[in-house]
């Protein structure tokens, strides 16, 4: 029996302490050389076997994200809708 492995990627935030990024950037666009850093997160994730991957992500960024993936079928993403992120503990 093969075992089903899920990946969350947390995107939410602004990568606010990465200073050297303009403000309002999401973090999982922080470039990584040739890559950003949802992209490499997404390839090691399927090159490890995980069959589902879901990106948690805001409103603010769901458009984004999921223009960004359009390549990666078996990732879905989340979308926290606006007033939420303080009903989730934020």
């Amino acid at each position: 029996m093969k075992i089903k492995r899920l990946h969350i990627i947390l995107a939410g935030g602004k990568a606010e302490r990465f200073g050297i990024l303009p403000k309002g950037v999401n973090k999982t666009f922080v470039p990584l050389g040739q890559t950003t850093l949802l992209h490499r997160q997404i390839t090691q994730s399927i090159s490890s076997g995980n069959s589902q991957i879901y990106v948690a992500t805001s409103w603010l960024y769901a458009k984004k994200i999921k223009s960004a993936i359009d390549s990666f079928p078996q990732v879905k993403v989340n979308e926290v809708p606006p007033g939420r992120w303080n009903d989730m503990g934020r």
